[in-house]
């Protein structure tokens, strides 16, 4: 894998619930990780121009040209892979944005040899993982002075991506989904989850305040 440094398109993804496995079950978490690895890999390896590696249980693709803004096409499809290969046992969540990059592909120090990830795209996207959706895909940032409708994307991702959160400028990437006409029918269903969940929590915590 070459050495990159220029401005291009980023996915931060990371594997949900590892944390929580870990707790439950080693060797459940070692199985997730391995997959998750062996998954990565394999996407890698599939033709694709787009490189990626894995940093724990997280994995950072990028887009191997530079001033490509028309190609978050080819970045959505792999993720979208990543997404679909790790169900029905586990979710991972996807930051995208797009700004400098800067891979090294090792950099040595005294008794250290590692790679070095650095730019605003990686920061950008790692920063905001954590404040979407589990399970979900989400544009955090487009090139300067760009707005959605002026990306060049394939008709077939475009139709498939809605605003989110649009005070952030955040766009979903409805990758689940067979056709436009299930968003509104599965952002239902999603809120009904979360609402079922937070009504849980408010259960719990007054029943053991009335204690």
């Amino acid at each position: 894998m070459n050495d990159f440094d220029g401005q291009t398109w980023v996915a931060f993804s990371d594997l949900c619930g590892l944390k929580a496995m870990y707790e439950k079950n080693t060797e459940q978490a070692a199985q997730a990780l391995d997959k998750f690895y062996n998954t990565v890999y394999d996407l890698q390896h599939d033709g694709n121009p787009v490189n990626s590696i894995v940093v724990s249980d997280c994995a950072v693709f990028w887009e191997d040209r530079t001033n490509c803004t028309d190609d978050l096409s080819i970045l959505l499809e792999k993720v979208k892979s990543l997404h679909q290969l790790m169900l029905p046992d586990y979710l991972i969540r996807t930051t995208i944005a797009y700004g400098h990059f800067k891979y090294q592909g090792r950099l040595e120090m005294p008794r250290i040899r590692k790679n070095m990830i650095v730019g605003g795209a990686y920061l950008d996207a790692y920063a905001n993982n954590d404040k979407i959706e589990l399970g979900s895909i989400v544009i955090v940032k487009l090139p300067e002075s760009t707005n959605f409708q002026n990306l060049s994307l394939r008709r077939e991702c475009k139709v498939m991506i809605k605003t989110n959160c649009p005070a952030k400028g955040f766009y979903e990437y409805f990758w689940s989904l067979g056709n436009k006409s299930q968003m509104s029918g599965f952002l239902d269903r999603r809120k009904e989850i979360q609402n079922a969940i937070f009504q849980k929590l408010k259960d719990l915590y007054s029943e053991y305040e009335a204690n």
